[in-house]
């Protein structure tokens, strides 16, 4: 699972940096489109250009959004719209059907990592790929689920955590509890 924390942090800055370009091309069109107002006979085409550049951001933003979740889903096995949804999820098998075995299986951690912090889930929650809102879901995470760190920052509202089943990815703090 690790290769595909990898994936999806790559894939987080390719979204960012898409939405950056979206939206420097839009300012852009709009400068145009307010340099062109300056002009007697081009101000209706000036108005045009602006309304259009603003409506390209939009649907730019939109589109590479929905584009780039396509690959998401696919690497969380259609567990996607589960994990923003914040609601215990069941991943999705190769025949179609529902899978749940394994799903209450206690991984421990490797006897070399001292001073481990475990914490349980308070409240459904998404686990995600970055350390903010927007960030992309890794998977959903359930009240009483276990997770687990080593480095506690108390000055940031998400910890980096391990679950038990090996995912890593980002959880708000205040949904987690020390045990």
């Amino acid at each position: 699972m690790g290769n595909n924390n990898e994936i999806r942090k790559r894939m987080e800055i390719c979204r960012k940096v898409l939405l950056a370009i979206v939206w420097i091309i839009a300012v852009v069109g709009v400068i145009g489109g307010v340099k062109m107002m300056d002009e007697r006979y081009l101000k209706p085409f000036g108005i045009i250009v602006i309304i259009m550049s603003i409506l390209e951001g939009f649907l730019g933003h939109f589109l590479v959004n929905v584009v780039l979740s396509i690959p998401f889903i696919l690497l969380n096995n259609g567990d996607y719209l589960a994990a923003i949804a914040g609601t215990p999820s069941e991943k999705i098998s190769s025949g179609g059907s529902t899978n749940n075995k394994g799903a209450n299986e206690k991984k421990a951690l490797p006897a070399s990592e001292k001073d481990v912090y475990e914490y349980t889930v308070i409240t459904n929650t998404p686990l995600r790929s970055a350390p903010e809102e927007s960030a992309y879901p890794v998977t959903s995470l359930k009240a009483g689920d276990k997770v687990y760190f080593q480095y506690i920052d108390k000055n940031s509202s998400y910890y980096n955590v391990n679950t038990s089943d090996s995912q890593n990815g980002w959880c708000l703090a205040s949904h987690l509890e020390k045990t």
